[in-house]
């Protein structure tokens, strides 16, 4: 059998997920499309929890994924990211999407703008390999400065 690259049909970042019996993917909690600074810092923060559900079809094999973080300007904030190694199940049917939770550990290096890149065989899986497919949008995060920080800028 072939070695298929995955697709990722959809990716969500939320605060963690719940398993189901079989511990699967089964319900996520606090969707996150924004986080801010706690009140005293204004850099380097690093949430406690973060996951990442994605659903990856059309593979079969082994693959190493990590997971980037870019600011606006499209640089990498966390390099060396750690890899983890993911083995897709044989299925009759690869297009039957193969649900995966990745924990994100991630350092948020100042208040801004920040896309979530779910990595794959050396590339973005959230940019299209052929002209056919249709993209996942990387997930954008914006990260608020401190409420105390906030409050005196708008003085």
């Amino acid at each position: 059998m072939a070695v298929l690259g995955p697709h990722l049909r959809c990716a969500f970042l939320c605060a963690r997920i719940q398993p189901d019996a079989d511990g699967l993917p089964f319900a996520l909690e606090r969707p996150i499309h924004t986080l801010r600074f706690p009140p005293g810092k204004s850099k380097d923060y690093r949430p406690n929890e973060l996951s990442l559900y994605t659903q990856l079809e059309n593979a079969t094999g082994s693959f190493h994924f990590w997971i980037e973080l870019r600011n606006e300007k499209n640089e990498l904030v966390n390099p060396n990211a750690p890899l983890e190694w993911v083995t897709f199940p044989a299925t009759d049917n690869p297009a039957i999407p193969f649900e995966r939770e990745f924990k994100v550990d991630i350092t948020f290096p100042a208040p801004g703008v920040y896309f979530i890149h779910l990595m794959c065989g050396g590339r973005s899986l959230h940019n299209p390999s052929s002209p056919d497919d249709q993209p996942f949008p990387p997930l954008r995060i914006t990260l608020l400065a401190p409420m105390s920080e906030a409050n005196e800028d708008s003085r």
